[in-house]
């Protein structure tokens, strides 16, 4: 795991869970194709906007992750 936890990853630096060189939302990232949770943060804001998600405070997240 790196500096904050996350799995690493270099597969899609585009995607909305990438964050300090892993991945926030998965604890495995060895796949065989390619990552099937893979969205950017265009497509992760669509969906959300979609299935009525709320946007997170980025204040409260923070605390969580510390």
């Amino acid at each position: 795991m790196n500096v904050k936890g996350f799995v690493p990853c270099t597969m899609h630096p585009n995607c909305f869970a990438y964050q300090n060189g892993g991945c926030s939302i998965l604890k495995n990232t060895n796949f065989r194709k390619g990552c099937p949770f893979f969205k950017t943060q265009a497509q992760f804001d669509e969906d959300r906007a979609r299935y009525g998600g709320e946007k997170p405070d980025p204040e409260e997240q923070e605390e969580e992750i510390a």
